[in-house]
């Protein structure tokens, strides 16, 4: 990289690329792959009843926020509608 540290990185929801990349590159932004974290939400979803409806509404919360302060608010009312505000 020509001794410049990269912005920001994208990988897979993987502990150890996290911690590798907080030691290594301390200013980088570090995100998880869009991907990766939309295809587990039918196996993390299916305890719950009405998944399939929780399934499509958050996919549309994810894919239709354009900016963090929309995503957020979005976000913040999806939880609260499907009483999921205090679930981890």
């Amino acid at each position: 990289m020509g001794g410049n540290v990269s912005k920001g990185i994208i990988t897979d929801q993987c502990a150890s690329m996290q911690r590798a990349i907080e030691a290594c590159m301390p200013t980088t932004i570090h995100r998880c792959c869009i991907w990766h974290i939309m295809e587990k939400i039918p196996s993390k979803l299916n305890g719950y009843k009405g998944h399939t409806e929780i399934e499509q509404e958050m996919s549309q919360v994810v894919w239709n926020s354009h900016t963090k302060e929309s995503f957020d608010k979005i976000w913040d009312d999806f939880l609260l509608k499907y009483g999921l505000v205090d679930n981890k």
